[in-house]
């Protein structure tokens, strides 16, 4: 979806997307490992599955996703995410994206930069307005909330490929739903 990546500021999520109750990850055929094993911060809980990374402009069309196991760091997919983005964009993230090696690399590789909020111990950034940082990550916890009330989380396939049809049919209904 690289012909949507317009604009100079994006925003970066994940979010989980659990196949089957953890109590039942052991008689799954869809997914199989540890890796598969995640936990979700935001809502306190631990699910069984992958977790989605999705990259939004402001408007809510999602300009590039991965889907990483969930017990993947969420560092692990910001480079591909970012690297079909136009030159001299901004990526709003939040506290899981923080790594100023990871940032450096990026601006270094694709003249993006990556912006996520700072931690209480770490220092502000000095050239991000917070105004903008805050403004961007409502409009990706709105698109989360989308993808939620669209059942998203609840999606039931019998195949890996059918678990990854449908969450791309969501998307794609996403994007449908924000154009303007």
């Amino acid at each position: 979806m690289s012909w949507l990546a317009t604009g100079e500021a994006f925003s970066l999520d994940s979010m989980p997307l659990p196949v089957c109750k953890r109590v039942r990850a052991s008689r799954c055929r869809k997914v199989r490992g540890r890796a598969y094993c995640g936990y979700c911060d935001a809502k306190k809980e631990k699910f069984f599955g992958w977790r989605l990374h999705l990259v939004c402009t402001p408007d809510g069309l999602p300009v590039s996703f991965e889907m990483v196991p969930a017990a993947y760091h969420d560092l692990t997919p910001v480079h591909e995410l970012t690297v079909d983005l136009p030159d001299g964009a901004c990526v709003y993230a939040d506290k899981a994206y923080n790594s100023a090696d990871d940032e450096r690399s990026i601006f270094l590789d694709t003249g993006v930069r990556l912006v996520p909020i700072r931690r209480v111990n770490m220092k502000p950034h000095a050239w991000a307005d917070d105004f903008d940082l805050r403004l961007y990550r409502h409009s990706i916890e709105t698109r989360n909330s989308q993808l939620e009330a669209m059942g998203i989380q609840t999606l039931h396939a019998r195949t890996k490929a059918g678990f990854e049809i449908k969450v791309i049919a969501s998307l794609l209904a996403l994007a449908c739903l924000n154009l303007n």
